[in-house]
């Protein structure tokens, strides 16, 4: 029965980050247009934030922890320490593409999940080595994103569920320890 409930989180989750991405596609194309729009560049970053914590919750630590790699770096083009150049946006763009991809069956399978977070990090890794991205913090979370840690919650470690041992199932309702889910919203 916890299969079900899983499923129907996943099901959720799919949906939910298929409609982020135009959102994030959108927000990137107006920040090239106008590189002082902080508005644009701030939703980007709650999207991913948003993709990062869902992902997190369903113990999707690779995809979790992409879509952290790509927080970190607007955090740091938010506070003004990188600049968003066109290389940049390509790269998060590319990232949202890769993000776009996924579906139930990429989901459940943890070799495409990680296969995301490598090549999303080999091209990273390329575009900090030609430009002037640099930040030790960063650094740490790329190497534990590769060992398979999870950045959001290190103390979970990468294949616990947080949601498997909390839920309780009645017909077509799940219920959380905290509300009541149904539909794939919380009433």
């Amino acid at each position: 029965m916890a299969e079900n409930a899983r499923a129907h989180l996943v099901d959720g989750f799919v949906s939910e980050v298929h409609g982020y991405i135009p959102l994030i596609r959108r927000d990137l194309a107006a920040i090239q247009a106008d590189q002082s729009d902080t508005h644009n560049l701030e939703e980007v970053y709650r999207l991913f934030h948003n993709i990062k914590g869902a992902a997190s919750q369903l113990s999707l630590t690779f995809l979790s922890g992409t879509a952290r790699l790509i927080e970190d770096i607007l955090d740091q083009v938010l506070e003004k320490r990188w600049f968003l150049d066109e290389e940049l946006v390509k790269f998060i763009d590319k990232t949202a593409e890769r993000i776009e991809k996924i579906d139930k069956s990429f989901v459940e399978n943890q070799i495409s999940e990680e296969a995301l977070l490598s090549e999303t990090v080999k091209d990273f890794q390329a575009l900090s080595q030609a430009s002037a991205f640099s930040s030790g913090s960063l650094n740490k979370d790329i190497e534990l994103l590769l060992t398979g840690r999870n950045i959001v919650n290190p103390d979970q470690g990468s294949t616990e569920s947080l949601i498997d041992d909390s839920l309780l199932i009645t017909d077509d309702d799940l219920i959380l320890d905290d509300g009541l889910i149904d539909d794939g919203g919380l009433i």
